[in-house]
């Protein structure tokens, strides 16, 4: 008997203009308004050209904001060797103390402008101690690159047929104890509307200790599976869409990494399987090119 899953979070109301549950980013196509904004998770989150175009955007505009200080309480005011354009000596003077490495050709010269450059210093100081955090906090933020089949297949499998899908480490660190599940979402008509049921599916091999080679994942489609004597054209009626989550434990962070996938109905290829692309070089060493971890060829399914 198939036993159906109950809904892991993700709703069992089916919406017919939502193109997938999960997007080919890992990310779940969901959207949540009303919370707060968070600052540090979005800085932690975004990318790495924006990031850094904060960072140096926020620092130019620092040191401009206290160029306009130094220039209105009189250029005057500072000592040392002063340029014709009085903002552009306020401006050098600024990112002096700003950054602390101390006054050179330009220093305070009385109490006010000394106040000021001190405030400006200690200024300096917590943005430069925050930028460090954000950075330092990406750096070490485990995140696993695992990269996923383009397609899943259908391919014969044993006496009958099985969904598969290929996955490798893409990064050169090292990934142990990883263990993935597979959930099938499909929609149902319920009266006039239609829901979601979900389905835990089974896995030939849904363990490994070690993840130096490409892992081919394989969901028998025996009497057992929700997918049993199912078409393509009935998979596709029933918009299948399956939602993987691989988890395993990163050796350089020491922390354990999760990754969060799917395939669409529209992203398996029937009757095909994944070709063998690796090969054991002059030293014996077991070679493979990650990007044709995809490559498939034709194999003839059973009736």
């Amino acid at each position: 008997m198939i036993k159906q899953l109950s809904d892991p979070g993700l709703g069992e109301k089916f919406y017919q203009n939502k193109s997938r549950m999960v997007n080919k980013d890992g990310s779940f196509n969901s959207k949540r308004t009303g919370m707060k904004r968070h600052l540090y998770h979005y800085l932690i989150t975004i990318s790495g050209l924006r990031l850094t175009f904060i960072i140096v955007s926020t620092y130019i505009l620092a040191n401009v904001l206290f160029a306009f200080v130094y220039t209105s309480i009189g250029i005057e005011k500072l000592g040392g060797q002063h340029f014709e354009n009085s903002f552009l000596t306020g401006f050098l003077f600024s990112m002096q103390a700003f950054t602390t490495v101390g006054f050179g050709a330009i220093y305070p010269h009385d109490y006010i402008s000394g106040l000021i450059s001190g405030m400006e210093a200690l200024f300096g100081l917590l943005f430069f101690a925050f930028a460090t955090g954000i950075v330092y906090g990406r750096f070490s933020k485990p995140t696993a690159f695992i990269k996923f089949s383009e397609n899943a297949v259908i391919a014969t499998y044993k006496d009958g047929k099985a969904f598969m899908f290929r996955i490798v480490n893409a990064r050169p660190n090292t990934l142990i104890n990883m263990n993935v599940g597979i959930i099938l979402a499909m929609k149902t008509e319920a009266g006039d509307s239609s829901i979601r049921k979900y389905f835990n599916l089974d896995i030939e091999t849904s363990s490994v200790v070690f993840f130096p080679m490409p892992w081919t994942i394989v969901h028998h489609i025996n009497e057992n599976s929700p997918m049993y004597n199912l078409s393509q054209s009935e998979i596709e009626k029933l918009d299948a869409e399956f939602l993987i989550h691989i988890q395993g434990y990163d050796e350089t962070y020491a922390q354990n990494t999760n990754t969060i996938f799917s395939y669409k109905y529209y992203e398996m290829e029937w009757g095909k399987k994944f070709k063998l692309n690796y090969n054991v070089n002059d030293v014996g060493q077991v070679e493979y090119d990650i990007n044709r971890i995809g490559e498939t060829e034709t194999a003839i399914l059973p009736l």
